[in-house]
Protein backbone atom coordinates (compact mmCIF):
# COMPACT_ATOMS: atom_id res chain seq x y z
CA UNK A 1 0.00 0.00 0.00
CA UNK A 2 2.98 2.51 0.67
CA UNK A 3 4.59 1.56 -2.28
CA UNK A 4 1.68 2.38 -4.16
CA UNK A 5 0.75 5.58 -2.31
CA UNK A 6 4.39 6.40 -2.93
CA UNK A 7 3.71 5.80 -7.09
CA UNK A 8 0.75 8.09 -6.48
CA UNK A 9 2.72 10.61 -5.57
CA UNK A 10 5.94 10.48 -7.78
CA UNK A 11 3.18 10.27 -10.87
CA UNK A 12 1.90 14.27 -9.18
CA UNK A 13 5.29 15.07 -8.58
CA UNK A 14 7.67 14.48 -11.49
CA UNK A 15 5.99 16.29 -13.93
CA UNK A 16 5.84 19.23 -11.94
CA UNK A 17 9.55 19.16 -11.92
CA UNK A 18 9.95 19.63 -15.73
CA UNK A 19 7.50 23.18 -15.60
CA UNK A 20 9.49 26.17 -16.52
CA UNK A 21 8.76 29.68 -16.05
CA UNK A 22 8.94 32.25 -18.41
CA UNK A 23 8.89 35.68 -18.64
CA UNK A 24 6.78 37.04 -21.65
CA UNK A 25 6.77 40.12 -23.49
CA UNK A 26 4.62 42.26 -21.19
CA UNK A 27 6.67 40.90 -18.02
CA UNK A 28 3.93 38.23 -16.98
CA UNK A 29 5.80 35.14 -15.56
CA UNK A 30 3.80 32.11 -17.16
CA UNK A 31 4.54 28.82 -15.82
CA UNK A 32 4.45 26.16 -19.14
CA UNK A 33 5.21 22.36 -19.22
CA UNK A 34 6.42 20.13 -22.58
CA UNK A 35 5.16 21.99 -25.47
CA UNK A 36 3.97 20.18 -28.21
CA UNK A 37 0.08 22.06 -29.54
CA UNK A 38 0.23 25.43 -29.74
CA UNK A 39 -2.26 28.35 -30.70
CA UNK A 40 -1.48 30.91 -32.27
CA UNK A 41 -3.28 34.06 -32.40
CA UNK A 42 -2.55 37.66 -33.47
CA UNK A 43 0.05 37.23 -36.20
CA UNK A 44 2.06 34.26 -33.74
CA UNK A 45 2.37 31.92 -36.35
CA UNK A 46 4.46 34.28 -37.88
CA UNK A 47 7.18 33.93 -35.28
CA UNK A 48 6.78 29.78 -34.55
CA UNK A 49 7.41 29.51 -38.43
CA UNK A 50 10.82 31.47 -37.82
CA UNK A 51 11.49 29.41 -35.24
CA UNK A 52 10.48 25.81 -36.89
CA UNK A 53 7.77 25.20 -35.20
CA UNK A 54 4.92 25.97 -37.15
CA UNK A 55 4.28 22.33 -37.65
CA UNK A 56 3.03 22.57 -33.74
CA UNK A 57 0.03 24.67 -34.75
CA UNK A 58 -3.43 23.13 -33.86
CA UNK A 59 -5.59 26.19 -34.62
CA UNK A 60 -5.31 29.34 -37.24
CA UNK A 61 -6.72 32.72 -37.73
CA UNK A 62 -9.26 33.13 -40.95
CA UNK A 63 -6.40 36.11 -42.23
CA UNK A 64 -3.97 33.68 -42.52
CA UNK A 65 -6.02 31.08 -45.35
CA UNK A 66 -6.04 34.90 -47.13
CA UNK A 67 -3.46 37.01 -49.11
CA UNK A 68 -0.90 34.19 -48.42
CA UNK A 69 1.50 35.62 -50.99
CA UNK A 70 1.58 39.01 -48.77
CA UNK A 71 3.36 37.72 -46.28
CA UNK A 72 6.66 35.20 -46.42
CA UNK A 73 5.49 33.01 -43.85
CA UNK A 74 2.12 32.04 -45.03
CA UNK A 75 3.47 30.90 -48.25
CA UNK A 76 5.89 28.68 -46.05
CA UNK A 77 2.72 27.14 -44.07
CA UNK A 78 -0.63 27.39 -46.10
CA UNK A 79 -1.17 23.87 -46.45
CA UNK A 80 -0.74 23.23 -42.70
CA UNK A 81 -3.51 26.45 -42.32
CA UNK A 82 -5.82 24.87 -44.84
CA UNK A 83 -6.62 21.61 -42.49
CA UNK A 84 -6.62 23.53 -39.09
CA UNK A 85 -9.84 24.97 -37.79
CA UNK A 86 -10.46 28.79 -37.11
CA UNK A 87 -10.58 30.04 -34.28
CA UNK A 88 -10.85 34.02 -34.77
CA UNK A 89 -11.12 36.43 -37.60
CA UNK A 90 -7.38 38.08 -37.11
CA UNK A 91 -6.50 41.41 -35.67
CA UNK A 92 -6.38 43.29 -33.29
CA UNK A 93 -8.95 43.50 -30.93
CA UNK A 94 -11.46 40.58 -32.91
CA UNK A 95 -13.38 38.16 -30.66
CA UNK A 96 -11.72 34.28 -30.19
CA UNK A 97 -13.91 31.30 -29.78
CA UNK A 98 -12.02 29.89 -26.33
CA UNK A 99 -14.14 27.13 -26.27
CA UNK A 100 -12.95 26.16 -29.84
CA UNK A 101 -9.53 26.91 -28.58
CA UNK A 102 -10.28 24.48 -25.36
CA UNK A 103 -11.65 21.71 -27.12
CA UNK A 104 -8.35 21.58 -29.14
CA UNK A 105 -6.49 21.07 -25.94
CA UNK A 106 -2.97 23.48 -26.98
CA UNK A 107 -0.47 23.15 -24.35
CA UNK A 108 -0.20 26.91 -24.54
CA UNK A 109 -1.69 30.12 -26.60
CA UNK A 110 0.69 32.58 -28.23
CA UNK A 111 -0.54 36.14 -28.57
CA UNK A 112 0.53 39.76 -29.22
CA UNK A 113 -0.76 43.58 -29.39
CA UNK A 114 -2.10 42.73 -26.34
CA UNK A 115 -1.66 43.64 -22.35
CA UNK A 116 -1.17 41.74 -18.98
CA UNK A 117 -5.06 42.41 -18.15
CA UNK A 118 -5.79 40.55 -21.37
CA UNK A 119 -3.90 37.75 -21.73
CA UNK A 120 -4.65 36.79 -17.95
CA UNK A 121 -7.85 37.03 -18.95
CA UNK A 122 -7.45 34.81 -21.65
CA UNK A 123 -5.66 32.30 -19.51
CA UNK A 124 -8.31 32.51 -16.56
CA UNK A 125 -11.34 32.21 -19.00
CA UNK A 126 -9.59 28.87 -21.05
CA UNK A 127 -7.08 27.61 -18.74
CA UNK A 128 -4.48 28.04 -20.42
CA UNK A 129 -1.51 29.07 -20.41
CA UNK A 130 -1.12 32.14 -22.33
CA UNK A 131 2.30 33.98 -23.61
CA UNK A 132 2.76 37.51 -24.96
CA UNK A 133 4.87 37.45 -27.78
CA UNK A 134 6.25 40.91 -29.46
CA UNK A 135 7.51 42.74 -32.81
CA UNK A 136 8.25 45.85 -30.57
CA UNK A 137 7.26 49.45 -30.46
CA UNK A 138 6.57 51.26 -33.71
CA UNK A 139 5.89 47.79 -35.36
CA UNK A 140 9.27 46.17 -35.19
CA UNK A 141 12.19 46.59 -32.60
CA UNK A 142 14.97 44.32 -32.70
CA UNK A 143 15.78 43.83 -29.43
CA UNK A 144 12.31 43.19 -28.62
CA UNK A 145 11.86 40.69 -31.34
CA UNK A 146 14.95 39.32 -30.68
CA UNK A 147 13.49 38.54 -26.96
CA UNK A 148 9.98 36.82 -28.45
CA UNK A 149 12.60 34.76 -30.89
CA UNK A 150 14.22 33.34 -27.17
CA UNK A 151 11.06 33.20 -25.57
CA UNK A 152 9.27 30.67 -28.00
CA UNK A 153 13.24 29.20 -28.21
CA UNK A 154 12.65 28.03 -24.24
CA UNK A 155 9.08 27.62 -24.17
CA UNK A 156 9.58 25.09 -27.72
CA UNK A 157 13.24 23.55 -26.62
CA UNK A 158 14.49 25.61 -29.85
CA UNK A 159 16.76 27.81 -27.92
CA UNK A 160 19.84 27.20 -30.70
CA UNK A 161 17.35 28.16 -33.43
CA UNK A 162 17.00 31.27 -31.95
CA UNK A 163 20.32 32.66 -31.29
CA UNK A 164 20.99 31.60 -34.45
CA UNK A 165 18.27 33.26 -36.42
CA UNK A 166 19.62 36.37 -33.96
CA UNK A 167 22.79 36.03 -35.11
CA UNK A 168 21.83 35.78 -39.06
CA UNK A 169 19.82 39.12 -38.01
CA UNK A 170 22.91 40.79 -36.70
CA UNK A 171 25.33 39.81 -39.88
CA UNK A 172 22.21 41.27 -41.88
CA UNK A 173 22.86 44.47 -39.91
CA UNK A 174 26.72 44.44 -40.07
CA UNK A 175 26.22 44.46 -44.59
CA UNK A 176 23.83 47.03 -44.30
CA UNK A 177 26.21 49.45 -42.13
CA UNK A 178 29.07 49.06 -44.97
CA UNK A 179 26.71 49.90 -47.28
CA UNK A 180 25.51 53.44 -45.31
CA UNK A 181 29.26 53.55 -43.91
CA UNK A 182 30.50 53.66 -47.75
CA UNK A 183 28.05 56.14 -49.30
CA UNK A 184 29.54 59.57 -49.96
CA UNK A 185 25.85 61.31 -50.38
CA UNK A 186 23.34 59.84 -48.44
CA UNK A 187 19.78 61.60 -50.24
CA UNK A 188 16.74 62.38 -48.60
CA UNK A 189 13.87 59.35 -48.84
CA UNK A 190 10.39 59.30 -48.86
CA UNK A 191 7.80 56.20 -48.64
CA UNK A 192 4.13 55.83 -49.00
CA UNK A 193 1.59 53.63 -48.94
CA UNK A 194 2.41 51.95 -45.78
CA UNK A 195 -0.11 49.44 -44.39
CA UNK A 196 -1.63 50.27 -41.07
CA UNK A 197 -4.63 48.55 -40.26
CA UNK A 198 -5.63 48.31 -43.75
CA UNK A 199 -4.05 50.10 -47.04
CA UNK A 200 -3.39 53.32 -47.70
CA UNK A 201 -1.89 56.27 -50.18
CA UNK A 202 0.44 58.27 -50.68
CA UNK A 203 0.24 60.45 -47.26
CA UNK A 204 0.58 57.04 -45.44
CA UNK A 205 4.33 56.88 -44.19
CA UNK A 206 6.69 56.36 -41.25
CA UNK A 207 9.20 58.30 -39.00
CA UNK A 208 11.95 56.75 -37.95
CA UNK A 209 11.45 53.86 -40.54
CA UNK A 210 13.66 50.84 -39.74
CA UNK A 211 14.38 49.96 -43.56
CA UNK A 212 15.59 53.98 -44.50
CA UNK A 213 17.71 53.45 -40.83
CA UNK A 214 19.23 50.27 -41.98
CA UNK A 215 19.99 51.56 -45.32
CA UNK A 216 21.32 54.81 -44.19
CA UNK A 217 19.07 57.09 -45.57
CA UNK A 218 17.53 60.17 -44.75
CA UNK A 219 14.08 60.34 -44.06
CA UNK A 220 12.21 63.42 -44.68
CA UNK A 221 8.97 62.26 -42.41
CA UNK A 222 12.07 62.12 -39.68
CA UNK A 223 11.22 66.21 -39.27
CA UNK A 224 7.76 65.78 -38.07
CA UNK A 225 9.83 64.36 -34.65
CA UNK A 226 7.26 61.58 -34.30
CA UNK A 227 7.80 58.27 -34.73
CA UNK A 228 6.03 55.34 -36.48
CA UNK A 229 3.89 55.56 -38.82
CA UNK A 230 1.54 58.87 -39.05
CA UNK A 231 -0.24 60.17 -41.98
CA UNK A 232 1.05 63.54 -43.71
CA UNK A 233 -0.59 65.71 -46.65
CA UNK A 234 0.88 65.57 -50.14
CA UNK A 235 1.83 69.17 -49.57
CA UNK A 236 4.01 67.61 -46.77
CA UNK A 237 5.74 65.82 -49.57
CA UNK A 238 5.78 68.02 -52.26
CA UNK A 239 7.53 70.64 -49.71
CA UNK A 240 9.80 67.72 -48.58
CA UNK A 241 11.24 67.84 -51.97
CA UNK A 242 12.97 63.88 -51.40
CA UNK A 243 15.65 63.06 -53.90
CA UNK A 244 13.98 59.67 -54.04
CA UNK A 245 11.23 58.40 -53.57
CA UNK A 246 9.55 54.66 -52.27
CA UNK A 247 6.15 53.13 -52.60
CA UNK A 248 5.23 50.38 -50.55
CA UNK A 249 3.86 47.46 -52.34
CA UNK A 250 1.08 47.11 -50.21
CA UNK A 251 0.00 50.76 -50.94
CA UNK A 252 0.65 50.52 -54.93
CA UNK A 253 -3.28 49.86 -55.64
CA UNK A 254 -4.36 52.88 -53.47
CA UNK A 255 -1.37 55.27 -55.00
CA UNK A 256 -2.19 54.99 -58.52
CA UNK A 257 -5.86 55.88 -57.76
CA UNK A 258 -4.64 58.83 -56.21
CA UNK A 259 -2.29 59.52 -59.21
CA UNK A 260 -5.34 58.58 -61.46
CA UNK A 261 -7.19 61.58 -59.82
CA UNK A 262 -4.38 63.71 -59.26
CA UNK A 263 -1.77 63.80 -61.83
CA UNK A 264 -0.35 66.92 -62.05
CA UNK A 265 0.14 66.89 -58.21
CA UNK A 266 2.49 63.89 -58.39
CA UNK A 267 4.51 65.14 -61.56
CA UNK A 268 5.60 68.51 -59.22
CA UNK A 269 7.30 66.00 -57.40
CA UNK A 270 11.39 66.35 -58.66
CA UNK A 271 11.58 62.01 -57.47
CA UNK A 272 8.69 61.84 -60.30
CA UNK A 273 10.52 64.12 -62.86
CA UNK A 274 13.56 62.11 -62.72
CA UNK A 275 12.40 58.76 -62.68
CA UNK A 276 13.59 58.42 -58.92
CA UNK A 277 10.44 56.46 -57.50
CA UNK A 278 10.54 52.82 -56.87
CA UNK A 279 8.09 50.33 -55.47
CA UNK A 280 9.31 47.80 -52.74
CA UNK A 281 7.69 44.60 -51.04
CA UNK A 282 4.89 45.48 -48.35
CA UNK A 283 6.57 46.07 -45.19
CA UNK A 284 4.01 45.15 -43.25
CA UNK A 285 1.28 43.04 -43.67
CA UNK A 286 -0.60 41.36 -40.57
CA UNK A 287 2.45 42.59 -38.51
CA UNK A 288 5.31 43.53 -39.35
CA UNK A 289 7.25 40.84 -42.68
CA UNK A 290 10.29 41.41 -40.52
CA UNK A 291 12.37 39.07 -43.41
CA UNK A 292 10.88 41.29 -46.10
CA UNK A 293 12.00 44.58 -43.99
CA UNK A 294 15.54 43.41 -44.06
CA UNK A 295 15.35 42.65 -48.01
CA UNK A 296 13.86 45.98 -48.12
CA UNK A 297 16.39 47.83 -46.68
CA UNK A 298 19.33 46.39 -48.62
CA UNK A 299 16.73 47.38 -52.18
CA UNK A 300 16.83 51.25 -49.97
CA UNK A 301 20.78 50.90 -50.12
CA UNK A 302 20.73 49.31 -53.82
CA UNK A 303 18.31 52.42 -55.18
CA UNK A 304 19.12 55.33 -52.53
CA UNK A 305 23.04 55.02 -52.49
CA UNK A 306 23.76 53.28 -55.74
CA UNK A 307 25.12 50.13 -53.72
CA UNK A 308 26.35 46.89 -55.87
CA UNK A 309 23.45 44.07 -54.53
CA UNK A 310 21.47 41.45 -56.23
CA UNK A 311 18.24 42.45 -54.24
CA UNK A 312 16.11 39.17 -55.79
CA UNK A 313 19.05 37.09 -54.98
CA UNK A 314 19.56 38.89 -51.14
CA UNK A 315 15.84 38.77 -50.74
CA UNK A 316 15.51 34.98 -51.84
CA UNK A 317 18.18 34.16 -49.46
CA UNK A 318 16.72 36.05 -46.50
CA UNK A 319 13.10 34.68 -46.80
CA UNK A 320 15.18 31.12 -47.27
CA UNK A 321 16.74 31.79 -43.67
CA UNK A 322 13.81 32.95 -42.08
CA UNK A 323 11.03 30.71 -43.54
CA UNK A 324 12.65 27.70 -45.34
CA UNK A 325 12.18 28.92 -48.56
CA UNK A 326 12.39 31.70 -51.22
CA UNK A 327 9.21 33.65 -51.25
CA UNK A 328 10.55 36.33 -53.23
CA UNK A 329 9.09 34.17 -56.83
CA UNK A 330 5.37 33.94 -55.46
CA UNK A 331 5.34 37.86 -53.72
CA UNK A 332 7.26 39.16 -57.15
CA UNK A 333 3.87 37.43 -58.86
CA UNK A 334 1.39 39.16 -56.90
CA UNK A 335 3.08 42.80 -56.56
CA UNK A 336 5.91 43.18 -59.21
CA UNK A 337 8.70 42.54 -57.40
CA UNK A 338 11.23 45.26 -56.75
CA UNK A 339 10.45 47.96 -59.39
CA UNK A 340 10.81 51.47 -60.96
CA UNK A 341 7.60 53.13 -61.23
CA UNK A 342 7.11 55.60 -64.51
CA UNK A 343 4.31 58.55 -63.74
CA UNK A 344 2.28 58.88 -67.02
CA UNK A 345 -0.92 60.72 -67.86
CA UNK A 346 -2.42 59.23 -64.61
CA UNK A 347 -0.95 55.96 -65.20
CA UNK A 348 2.14 54.20 -63.41
CA UNK A 349 3.61 51.41 -64.85
CA UNK A 350 6.44 49.21 -63.62
CA UNK A 351 10.02 48.56 -65.00
CA UNK A 352 12.11 45.80 -62.99
CA UNK A 353 14.85 46.94 -61.37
Amino acid sequence: MRNIKFLLALILIVPQLFAAKITDAVGRVVEVKEVKKIAPLSSTLRIMTYMGVADRAVVTEMIEKRDIDSRPYTLATYKKSATLPVVAEGGAGRAVDIEKVVALKPDVIFTAFTDRQSADSLSQKSGIPVIVLSYGANGYDENAFASSLRIVGAVTGKEKRAEELIAYIKSLDAKLETYAKAAKVKPKAYIGGVANRGQHGIGSTEADFFGFKKAGVQNVADATSKKGHLFVDKEFVLRSAPDVMYVDGGGYGNIAEEYAKEPKLFELLPSVKKGSVFMSLPNVFYAANVEIMYANAFFYAKTALSADIDVEKTAGEISMKFVGMDAYPPMKAKYGGYSRLRFNGGKISKEAY
